[in-house]
């Protein structure tokens, strides 16, 4: 039990449990969702679709903090980013709408930068139809 994976694979978890509350309690869309998980932690959060299926998703938060690292720490910047946050959005995303493959390049970082704004261009690419009832088999084990 355990190992160098833990830390990813509950992150993912957590985000696709927090995905299937949210979509019980109305919150519809993988933009409105991932609004809504920032704003809670006090962000002020800017999506912009820069093209047909490419996101830029802009979080300014109040202070140089960020909710989910800590301080600006470069050097624990990609264990955090690799660790939590990038898999906790990709479970919370596989959940809220599985007929799509995500990716995403993350820009800005508090934990890298000492500002106070996050920012990742979010891709999506529309999954056929059996690679999205795989990854809807594979999400309901969760």
């Amino acid at each position: 039990m355990g190992g160098t994976n833990l830390p990813a694979t509950a992150s993912s978890l957590l985000g696709s449990r927090l995905a299937r509350l949210y979509k019980q309690k109305g919150i519809i869309g993988f933009i409105n969702g991932l609004k809504k998980s920032y704003e809670v932690l006090g962000a002020t959060v800017n999506v912009q679709e820069r093209e047909p299926n490419l996101f830029e998703f802009s979080m300014e938060y109040p202070d140089n903090f960020c909710p989910i690292g800590g301080h600006y720490n470069p050097e624990k910047a990609e264990l955090v980013q690799k660790s939590i946050c990038t898999p906790f959005t990709e479970g919370f995303l596989k959940e809220m709408d599985p007929t799509f493959k995500y990716s995403g390049d993350i820009e800005e970082c508090i934990l890298k930068t000492n500002q106070n704004k996050c920012k990742y261009i979010l891709k999506l690419e529309k999954l056929n139809t059996n690679e999205y009832l795989l990854n809807k088999s594979s999400s309901e084990k969760n």
